[in-house]
């Protein structure tokens, strides 16, 4: 679990300490089905599996094999990733019971992968979970323009570098994204408010430079904010006072001026 969901889950846990039972019970119910969508997607409450041996999708699994074919699996994480058995069966990969065939997410957190992510994985145009933490991988970040679904994107601690991408804003119903622990460079995207949806962002630990966008105020729902250990500098911005569902901000050890209203 990356420290950004960690903080997510404790800060929800933090916000259910009630005045009076009710209250507990709705605010409960209202933050337990969010997180219960959250969590199936992200770590698996349950796979959804195809029935059928033959590989229905071309495109799916012709991603899904490329992927496996630039990366170094020292571990055998990836051993069934081969065509005796159906791809929604293959470690990692859940497949939709709506759309059959078609890949919702692949999580492979901390299984000591390594190598560049090759662009086939933007052809997973289904996908809303994407869970890559704790390997190794490195390069620049792919090009993910094409993930209109993609709600959970998670990329922290590995080893990219470059630049992080203006067509990643293109995910436009992202919740959670964390790309902390890095190696990425460059300013934080402008048309990061594009990402109006984001629950929870995560940029910390990385060499970011220049200043905290103001169009970060786009993303009103955000309640969870890390950009620590960056090279940021210039002036804090005024914006966070619109940020109204904010509950967690870590600005430290960055080359910022001012204070926070």
């Amino acid at each position: 679990m990356s420290v950004l969901f960690y903080y997510f889950l404790q800060v929800t846990r933090t916000r259910l300490m009630p005045d009076c039972a009710l209250r507990e019970e709705t605010h409960y119910l209202s933050m337990v089905v969010l997180l219960a969508v959250l969590l199936l997607l992200s770590y698996g409450a349950g796979h959804i599996h195809c029935s059928t041996v033959r590989h229905g999708n071309r495109t799916e699994v012709h991603s899904l094999l490329e992927f496996k074919a630039a990366t170094n699996d020292p571990t055998g994480a990836l051993r069934s990733w081969n065509r005796r058995v159906h791809y929604c069966n293959w470690t990692g990969v859940t497949c939709s019971s709506m759309k059959p065939g078609r890949v919702i997410a692949l999580r492979l957190p901390g299984q000591s992968l390594s190598g560049e992510i090759t662009p086939s994985i933007g052809n997973l145009t289904y996908l809303k979970a994407l869970n890559l933490s704790s390997n190794g991988f490195s390069g620049q970040l792919p090009p993910l323009n094409l993930l209109h679904e993609v709600i959970h994107l998670e990329l922290s601690s590995n080893s990219f570098h470059g630049i992080i991408p203006d067509s990643l804003m293109n995910c436009s119903k992202l919740l959670i994204l964390d790309l902390s622990s890095n190696m990425l460079q460059g300013p934080i995207p402008k048309k990061i408010g594009l990402l109006y949806n984001l629950l929870g962002l995560g940029l910390s630990r990385n060499k970011l430079t220049g200043i905290i966008p103001p169009t970060i105020s786009n993303a009103t729902h955000l309640q969870i904010l890390f950009l620590q250990e960056n090279e940021l500098g210039g002036s804090i911005p005024d914006v966070f006072g619109q940020l109204s569902n904010l509950i967690k901000l870590d600005l430290t050890y960055n080359n910022l001026q001012g204070d926070l209203c």
